[in-house]
């Protein structure tokens, strides 16, 4: 029987040759899987974007975008087709053609692809919130210089940039925006001409580029609104919700009826930061007058499992002129995120906002732990296995005999007898190592007497 079938626990499976997948390739001409541009069997002058597959380079799909006019940013703020999907009738948003996450790349494996090895990210994040007062300068300045990797602003710069021009229109239009880093990816979401986003978050582009990161900004979530958002961020498989949220209060009406008509869910682990403009007897200092939507957001606190995990006693927004210091500036936890154990204490620092009147709040998760390699060292001796003692006796007694006849051959005699029996061992018997630290075997004396009394019974 050339493929004998192999039992694994309850089921039978038959052995077959492994064949590999073939390695990706794309054309830089049509964007095509499987092939690359000398290959194409499109004409050598052929122009085509790999956003939408329009006739143009794609550094040039800003202008020239078939709905450039309907654009409310300098860059295309259209969702995001992929071209090959779309002419494999499959899934197209979410993903461009540029994108490795594109199912039709499960066909192909990369070029530095090997089975069974995952690259994992095993240092914390670390996420900082601050309320910037819309100064371009501090923003980019900040950016500049913070070590965070996710940066959830309130309060952004948004103004004009530089005009967009197009085909239609050689002198170009007013194009409103935020303040643009290269080393960030802006997730924001999507508004109309004349609207102001009161929140958005800045991503790392080096913690976007890990294969096994994942940030999605959730725009259908019930908080996400110009003065709100939320973000699922994946990490090496481990996920959590991020809630960015500004209190605008506009002549002493609160506007956080979106909010708290619908709790969050509990089931993910969840960090909700932001300005919150709300003054609590719960978490001001003695002798603040107390909002009166505060009952209110602390009702939706307690229904969404939310914990304050703000430092008890500290200021995080400067007060101007007869002003005091307040706490306006809360982060908060689920219960979920607490008992994952992943997120660290938040500090609060005025020095990490650079010059900002609102602290910015700091926090950590750590990403699901990465085992260590296990290299045994190898001790003196061998594991001794009784079923082997013939076999044993049978190979040492087939070894010569040294003759011994003064003191200096009984010298080499007990040196040969150690070498045989070393040899003879290392031939049959596994080497003693150190144990595994993963799982160190837990059978001990108290053990082996509970047997010895169960079995006297």
């Amino acid at each position: 029987m050339r493929n004998p079938p192999f039992l694994f626990g309850n089921r039978t499976t038959c052995p077959r040759k492994y064949e590999a997948c073939p390695l990706i390739s794309q054309c830089e001409r049509c964007w095509a899987l499987g092939h690359d541009s000398s290959q194409c069997p499109r004409p050598k002058d052929t122009v085509v974007c790999p956003i939408y597959a329009g006739a143009h380079k794609k550094d040039e799909h800003h202008k020239k975008c078939q709905a450039v006019s309907k654009h409310t940013e300098v860059y295309c703020t259209c969702p995001i087709v992929c071209i090959n999907c779309c002419q494999a009738r499959k899934l197209v948003k979410g993903h461009s053609a540029l994108s490795l996450s594109c199912l039709l790349c499960s066909k192909f494996r990369s070029p530095n692809h090997r089975p069974c090895i995952v690259t994992m990210i095993d240092t914390p994040i670390s996420i900082v919130s601050v309320n910037m007062r819309r100064r371009n300068p501090l923003l980019i300045a900040f950016l500049q210089a913070t070590s965070a990797d996710i940066v959830m602003i309130q309060e952004p710069w948004f103004g004009r940039l530089i005009p967009s021009h197009s085909d239609s229109n050689p002198d170009g239009k007013e194009v409103c925006g935020f303040a643009a880093h290269p080393g960030w990816e802006i997730f924001t979401l999507k508004h109309q001409k004349g609207d102001i986003c009161k929140v958005m978050t800045y991503v790392q582009q080096s913690l976007l580029m890990s294969h096994n990161v994942c940030v999605v900004s959730l725009v259908d979530h019930h908080v996400a609104s110009l003065s709100s958002q939320a973000l699922e961020v994946t990490i090496s498989g481990a996920a959590f919700i991020l809630v960015n949220i500004y209190h605008h209060i506009v002549n002493h009406c609160p506007a956080l009826g979106h909010i708290l008509c619908t709790p969050l869910d509990s089931v993910l682990p969840t960090y909700v930061v932001g300005d919150f403009n709300t003054h609590s007897s719960t978490w001001s200092f003695l002798g603040t007058t107390v909002s009166s939507w505060a009952s209110p957001l602390e009702d939706w606190f307690e229904d969404s499992d939310l914990l304050l995990v703000n430092p008890t006693g500290l200021a995080t927004c400067r007060g101007e002129a007869q002003q005091h210091d307040s706490i306006i500036d809360l982060a908060l936890l689920n219960d979920s995120a607490l008992c994952s154990g992943r997120f660290s204490h938040v500090s609060v620092s005025f020095l990490d906002s650079l010059g900002s009147d609102h602290a910015a709040l700091s926090i950590d998760w750590s990403p699901p732990f990465k085992p260590l390699p296990y290299v045994p060292a190898l001790l003196p001796g061998f594991v001794i296995d009784d079923s082997l003692v013939a076999s044993w006796t049978k190979d040492f007694a087939s070894l010569p005999t040294p003759l011994i006849s003064d003191i200096a051959s009984l010298s080499r005699a007990a040196d040969a007898l150690d070498t045989d029996i070393y040899a003879v061992s290392g031939k049959l018997f596994k080497c003693c190592h150190t144990p595994d630290f993963r799982g160190l075997h837990w059978w001990n004396i108290h053990c082996e007497a509970a047997l010895t009394a169960i079995i006297s019974i």
